[in-house]
């Protein structure tokens, strides 16, 4: 390739090759202060915290070098690395000078070294492993958006099954035991606990909900993740009532990248608070689950779900069995309760025409329902309850289930003026 001619990234020849200059003395020069820190050791651990901490020492040694100046001035001398690998404002505005080297130093050059200490797994100094890093750093240049997976790690889960595919991009998949290291990793050891990050391996199970997907180059990422892995987590909890739930989620390039992409938690997240039981499901139950799964995923923005299965969700954090009821009640409150009237008979009258399939049925809900108020009504006024609130609750959060599940079924009637019309019917 001629020396004028651009590269398919959009980059010239002479900029690539003043970058690539620059960047193979900033690693090698880096590689060397790393190696007289360490008394010439030269082996690198390449996965945990262990990792991470290392790679910030290196990071930090980069900063620190002369070469690093050469890089960033390449950067800026060119209006295609200015355009794809200077780090902005949230507002797409250039950052003050230092902030900005602070920034390319953090999102491009850290990146840089980990591709590299991952691959060779050595501080000494490869060439062919620079070439292949430096050549991901160019494709990265041609594409405006980053491919990502977002990894959910599943709490109190278990299944006999390797996946369960909900569409193309969306699934319950196990975790290799490299990914489940890299994701305790995450979490820096815990003063006073031995077990340091491992306490979050404990409480992993070897599943996760993983969604394919694509975020913008150098833009900012959500806190809040995919839709999706929040639609298969509502969808857990709709089909059974055992426990699940998940702690942290995060974002992992499916491709080079050279961005940081920091982990975050998504809006339907867990403590680590964990009941007795695990959640398990088999090849039998996946058709339904996926069925449930595609009502939650086109269920509007906006509607009468959106309150009982954001109280429902909001359940599965709740220690006592008390706090669980008053969620469940706010929830059948919201889809069945249009006024102020006799609100335990409308109520108890209209859940048992959704729910139950015959009269005998029916009746036996509109007590347990009834009986379910009355204890509810205690709890908010601060009056005696039965010591055990467990199976009450038990029975409430089942009805709910199950009374979100045929509201989303369009073979159901969803308005309260269908229900009591066929209830008169």
């Amino acid at each position: 390739m001629k020396s004028d001619e651009p590269h398919p990234s959009g980059l010239d020849q002479r900029a690539q090759d003043e970058l690539r200059g620059n960047l193979r003395r900033l690693v090698s020069d880096t590689l060397l202060g790393l190696r007289q820190a360490q008394g010439l050791r030269t082996d690198v651990q390449t996965s945990g915290w262990g990792f991470e901490h290392f790679l910030e020492g290196a990071y930090q040694a980069a900063m620190n070098t002369a070469s690093f100046r050469a890089v960033i001035d390449v950067v800026r001398r060119d209006e295609t690395l200015r355009r794809n690998l200077l780090v902005r404002d949230s507002s797409g505005d250039p950052l003050p000078a230092g902030e900005e080297e602070l920034g390319f130093g953090h999102q491009r050059i850290k990146p840089f070294l980990r591709h590299y200490l991952a691959r060779n797994r050595s501080l000494k100094w490869d060439e062919a492993v620079f070439d292949q890093v430096f050549a991901d750093l160019l494709t990265y240049l041609k594409h405006p958006f980053v491919a990502v997976e977002e990894i959910a790690p599943l709490l109190g889960f278990s299944t006999t099954l390797g996946s369960i595919e909900f569409s193309e991009t969306v699934q319950i998949r196990r975790l290799s035991d490299d990914e489940k290291t890299a994701a305790t990793g995450r979490v820096p050891p815990i003063p006073g606990l031995p077990v340091g990050p491992n306490l979050l391996d404990m409480a992993f199970s070897n599943y996760a909900i993983t969604v394919d997907g694509q975020i913008p180059k150098n833009g900012p990422v959500s806190n809040q993740g995919f839709k999706e892995v929040d639609d298969v987590l509502t969808t857990l909890r709709l089909y059974q009532d055992a426990w699940v739930g998940t702690s942290s989620r995060w974002f992992e390039a499916t491709t080079p990248t050279f961005q940081h992409i920091e982990a975050f938690r998504g809006s339907v997240r867990s403590s680590l608070w964990m009941p007795f039981g695990e959640y398990q499901v088999d090849g039998a139950d996946v058709p339904r689950l996926i069925e449930l799964y595609e009502w939650v995923a086109a269920m509007p923005e906006t509607g009468p779900l959106r309150t009982p299965i954001r109280r429902l969700n909001q359940s599965y954090d709740r220690p006592s069995d008390e706090d669980r009821l008053i969620d469940y009640w706010i929830a059948l409150e919201s889809l069945f309760l249009d006024d102020q009237g006799e609100l335990t008979y409308k109520a108890s009258i209209r859940i048992a025409r959704l729910v139950g399939d015959d009269l005998t049925t029916r009746k036996a809900i509109k007590k347990q329902i009834s009986a379910s108020y009355s204890e509810r009504s205690k709890v908010v006024h601060g009056k005696a309850t039965r010591w055990d609130l467990r199976e009450v609750a038990a029975e409430t959060g089942q009805v709910l289930r199950t009374a979100i599940q045929r509201w989303l079924d369009p073979a159901f009637s969803s308005s309260i003026e269908e229900i009591e019309d066929e209830f008169f019917n």
